[in-house]
């Protein structure tokens, strides 16, 4: 298989990944469900076998684990990776990453540049502009896209995804978003090897019931790294 495909199989994952660490959007399961069509082989069922499970309550659920209410924070800046010290260089260096390749976070899916949607976003979309410079035969365009998604996996959401995935799926446990987080955490593996930094080990928090799916809560209390 070509670099062309493979990179449009990569912007299709991580536009996929973006979609199902997001809010829950009208319309977003039938998104998910055409994209699960453009991804490599290995990952077409697996992505389609989790949009068919999607529950009714994927939005109250969402709200209790992942946003800004919920328990696993959802943001670069909310971790203890940084190597810039500070929110505000972060989220500069975040931004000059995003103005560099005219990329723009869906405001819809991400409430800061450096949310887990919008980082797997720009990531989305760098494959598909290597994608799209390999098809026009330039290989220095596609050749600094490459460069730069693996600077900002380094240095930004490769410090970070794995924590905060491995934290969702335990505070997920038995639930859609502990699925998601298992499949994302094995989708990174395989699209970055070498590039994701493992999750920190630790002890457990406090385990609380969400929403009546007996989901522990493992992202509060003494949960280490938390800014």
């Amino acid at each position: 298989m070509n670099d062309f495909v493979l990179d449009l199989q990569r912007a299709a994952a991580y536009r996929a990944l973006s979609l199902v660490l997001s809010r829950p959007e009208p319309g977003f399961v039938d998104e998910v469900s055409a994209l699960s069509g453009e991804v490599g082989s290995a990952l077409r069922e697996p992505l389609a076998t989790l949009v068919r499970s999607v529950p009714p309550n994927a939005e109250l659920l969402y709200h209790a684990l992942i946003g800004p209410s919920g328990t696993c924070r959802d943001c670069e800046s909310d971790y203890e990776v940084n190597a810039l010290g500070g929110k505000g260089p972060l989220l500069a260096d975040v931004a000059g990453f995003y103005k560099a390749f005219a990329y723009e976070p869906d405001s819809r899916l991400a409430s800061s540049p450096d949310h887990v949607a919008a980082e797997l976003g720009f990531l989305g979309w760098l494959a598909l502009k290597r994608a799209n410079a390999i098809h026009g035969e330039l290989s220095e365009a596609a050749e600094v896209s490459a460069a730069a998604s693996k600077s900002f996996v380094k240095d930004h959401f490769g410090r970070w995804a794995a924590e905060f995935l491995s934290r969702l799926e335990v505070a997920g446990e038995g639930t859609y978003y502990g699925r998601v987080a298992t499949l994302a955490r094995a989708v990174l593996d395989a699209l970055e090897p070498g590039g994701i930094e493992p999750p920190r080990e630790r002890s457990g928090g406090p385990r609380l019931p969400v929403l009546g799916d007996e989901a522990p809560d493992a992202c509060g209390g003494d949960a280490a790294g938390l800014a």
